[in-house]
């Protein structure tokens, strides 16, 4: 299922990083999701203008 962005909006001199951290386990026969989601500005420089409001999703699946 993919994530949507497309209602944020961030500030024109921030980068947007998006990491979806989904991990399956067994819990007495039992399968369960725990979705981790963690969002992280940081500050561009200025010769970096090119990459105003760009948004960047990371997914990452771990099986224990």
């Amino acid at each position: 299922m993919p994530y949507d962005i497309s209602n944020l909006s961030p500030p024109s001199n921030k980068v947007g990083l998006i990491i979806r951290i989904r991990y399956p386990f067994k819990q007495s026969s039992m399968q369960q999701t725990t979705e981790i989601e963690v969002f992280y500005q940081i500050s561009l420089l200025q010769n970096f203008c090119l990459l105003r409001n760009y948004y960047a999703v990371v997914t990452i699946q771990l099986i224990l």
